[in-house]
């Protein structure tokens, strides 16, 4: 079962990188269009997707 928690743990991990990143390509795309109003929204959720990756990774791992 350990075994089991250790990879639910890390593919979480993953879906928290992956949500950071995707952030991070629409604030691009948004400043690159001047679309300023929409680049304050994202670097707002952004800054939440980044606290909860912290978060994450400061969990405590599973023992083996």
């Amino acid at each position: 079962m350990d075994q089991a928690n250790s990879l639910r743990h890390i593919f979480q991990n993953r879906q928290h990188i992956e949500r950071v990143k995707q952030y991070q390509a629409q604030i691009r795309t948004a400043i690159m269009e001047g679309d300023y109003p929409v680049v304050s929204t994202l670097l707002e959720q952004l800054e939440v997707a980044q606290l909860q990756l912290e978060q994450a990774f400061a969990a405590p791992q599973v023992s083996k």
